[in-house]
């Protein structure tokens, strides 16, 4: 039975993580020295994945008369692809821009 949780835990965390990237990506765009076009894209990357999952959510989707449903799915995908480019440029913008502080 509890097993059937392990995909909610799961999206919970990625979401957690995703939300993580995108305030901090937004914050260091702002006022981040060093490397600010790399935390740019991302928080770029990172809107446009939110901006594509919001289109999805507020479009119409219908059934016409042959029971064919038209929505504009491809937003889905688009928007995880856009989401994880963002989170990973972040991450490793954060990991370089510590080692680079360190080093």
């Amino acid at each position: 039975m509890e097993a059937a949780w392990l995909p909610v835990v799961l999206l919970v965390v990625l979401l957690a993580l995703v939300g993580t990237a995108l305030i901090t990506a937004t914050w260091m765009s702002v006022r981040c020295p060093s490397r600010p076009s790399f935390w740019r894209v991302s928080a770029g990357l990172l809107w446009a994945g939110v901006l594509s999952w919001v289109l999805m959510f507020a479009s119409d989707s219908t059934v016409d008369a042959d029971g064919v449903l038209h929505e504009p799915f491809a937003l889905v995908p688009i928007g995880w692809l856009l989401l994880l480019a963002g989170t990973t440029l972040a991450l490793v913008t954060g990991v370089l821009s510590r080692r680079h502080r360190a080093g």
